[in-house]
């Protein structure tokens, strides 16, 4: 709330001292890291010792010092992702710093339980604050001002704890519990608006905004329930890969049931038919050459290109001997080259 009502106000004394911090060479991030130490030394070694009014005024000079970063940016003309980030991320230790500082003074010096859940209560809830802020703006939901943002925490718990240190009775206290209670119900209050700007932004086609009465397209394979829809009877995974895959998709099918309707098929790449293949009637596989009539008749001839034929498809086969085998044939020994009919030890 307050950010919005003295934005202005607090620029005009803010932007003239980022143009002079820019100008004798600092930069926004440095002064983002150097107001965090200044806050967290301030509330660790000030506030949760006991020194409430020295560590008032540390803690709202760097918290003020703070402010000079978004002031830099505006002077240089352009602020980056890694600024935004910094930023964010620093702020939210200062708060954890500042509030834990005090839950500490509260259990351990004041000796007062209800003091530090209070001050607990709004260390956690701010956080929560902050981080619906932050995950509405990243899935890009426009949510506006709330209740008790950073600037209102910042300034009740440190006007409790410097009325405290100048001996004001309850004042803590007090400031604690509103402060606890405005971030319990910011919490609130920011959940409602993300829920607005959701329902207000126009419906898209994501998986989180199917319509109630759209039809289910995932099918069902073999009984079980496939991951996607189906297309021609194959699965989305078989549609997404390449011809290959599909190819694999539409083979599965068991091997002994091919052999059974086609008993006598030779697959793809095999040369090699076993005596029992060799007798029944050979179908031919795509990319063999076809076959004569009289090679048909002979089960024990040999593919066309082959010189060399086994002794048992020599018994069969006219040879330029007379139709016989040569006897090196049935002995298992090679005749000599010159046909003398010796044979080669």
């Amino acid at each position: 709330m307050l950010n919005a009502l003295a934005r202005a106000s607090v620029s005009k004394v803010t932007d003239p001292v980022g143009r002079g911090l820019l100008r004798i060479g600092l930069s926004p991030d440095l002064v983002t890291v150097l107001g965090t130490v200044g806050v967290v030394a301030g509330s660790v070694g000030l506030l949760a010792t006991g020194y409430l009014l020295a560590g008032t005024i540390v803690v709202t000079a760097f918290v003020l010092f703070d402010l000079l970063d978004g002031a830099m940016a505006r002077a240089r003309g352009y602020g980056t992702d890694f600024g935004v980030v910094l930023d964010a991320s620093c702020d939210r230790i200062a708060d954890g710093a500042l509030f834990g500082a005090l839950a500490f003074y509260a259990f351990v010096h004041a000796g007062s339980a209800p003091l530090g859940v209070a001050a607990l209560v709004g260390l956690v809830s701010g956080q929560v604050v902050s981080y619906v802020k932050a995950r509405a703006d990243s899935v890009s939901l426009s949510i506006g001002g709330a209740l008790a943002e950073r600037a209102e925490r910042n300034v009740l718990g440190l006007v409790g704890s410097g009325l405290a240190g100048i001996g004001v009775p309850h004042a803590l206290s007090v400031c604690l519990w509103v402060l606890a209670a405005a971030c319990v119900i910011t919490v609130v209050q920011r959940l409602v608006q993300v829920r607005l700007a959701y329902l207000a932004r126009p419906r898209s086609a994501g998986p989180d905004d199917r319509r109630p009465d759209a039809p289910e397209t995932a099918g069902r394979v073999g009984g079980e329930r496939a991951d996607g829809p189906q297309h021609g009877g194959r699965t989305a995974a078989a549609q997404q890969t390449g011809p290959e895959s599909r190819w694999q998709q539409d083979t599965q099918e068991p091997r002994a049931q091919q052999d059974a309707r086609e008993p006598h098929s030779q697959h793809a790449g095999r040369e090699a038919r076993s005596p029992q293949d060799t007798r029944e009637p050979h179908s031919q596989h795509a990319g063999r050459e076809a076959r004569s009539p009289q090679d048909t008749r002979e089960s024990h001839s040999q593919p066309a290109g082959q010189e060399a034929r086994s002794p048992q498809a020599g018994r069969d086969l006219p040879s330029a001997n007379g139709g016989r085998a040569p006897a090196s044939w049935e002995t298992g020994r090679t005749t000599a080259p010159d046909g003398s009919g010796r044979t080669a030890g």
